[in-house]
């Protein structure tokens, strides 16, 4: 599935993003996953694109493979908490939402642009450009979440767990499969 592939590669939703906006400015309705983005783009237009984009070069500053890998990995954890964990979501596409959220949370290191611009750029739902510009929501709650625990602040992401009711051990298991789910793209590539 197109989807899929978008998935697995955080630098190709970064640019599918920049391409919708570049051709759908004053869209009504905001960017909320990456399957919506394509539709957006059309099957046409994306297949130009992606030709384009199988040629172009990689970016080879150092750090910005890690930081695509990190990028990945926040985004599988943020959907597999909303996947398996917070019921009240599952009815929708919210955890493609916490996917494309955890995706976007380093485009301003990759990219050195402050996140602000990034986001007015990008054409997101509120509830992403919330939570990556100002931590707020769940999604962005989420991020606050995962990135303690990416710097071993357990004791700050204590709360966070109690008030997203989530235990320990579930979020740690979240994070295993995310790392292996990131280990097995890079394993690819």
């Amino acid at each position: 599935m197109i989807e899929d592939a978008f998935r697995e590669s955080p630098k190709l939703v970064f640019n599918l993003l920049r391409l919708v906006n570049s051709i759908a400015m004053g869209l009504a309705d905001k960017i909320r996953t990456v399957r919506h983005a394509i539709v957006i783009l059309g099957r046409r237009q994306l297949l130009r694109w992606t030709y384009l984009a199988m040629f172009a070069s990689a970016d080879t500053r150092p750090g910005s493979g890690t930081l695509l890998e990190l990028a990945a990995m926040r985004g599988r954890w943020m959907e597999l908490i909303i996947q398996r964990h917070i019921s009240r979501y599952r009815s929708n596409d919210f955890h493609e939402c916490a996917f494309i959220t955890g995706i976007l949370s380093l485009a301003d290191q990759l990219f050195e642009v402050p996140m602000e611009q990034l986001v007015g750029h990008f054409n997101l739902d509120e509830d992403v450009s919330r939570a990556l510009i100002k931590r707020e929501g769940v999604l962005g709650m989420l991020l606050r979440l995962v990135e303690l625990i990416e710097l071993g602040d357990y004791a700050a992401a204590i709360p966070m767990l109690v008030q997203l009711e989530i235990s320990q051990d579930q979020l740690l298991t979240f994070q295993l499969e995310a790392i292996n789910w990131t280990n097995s793209l890079t394993d690819q590539v």
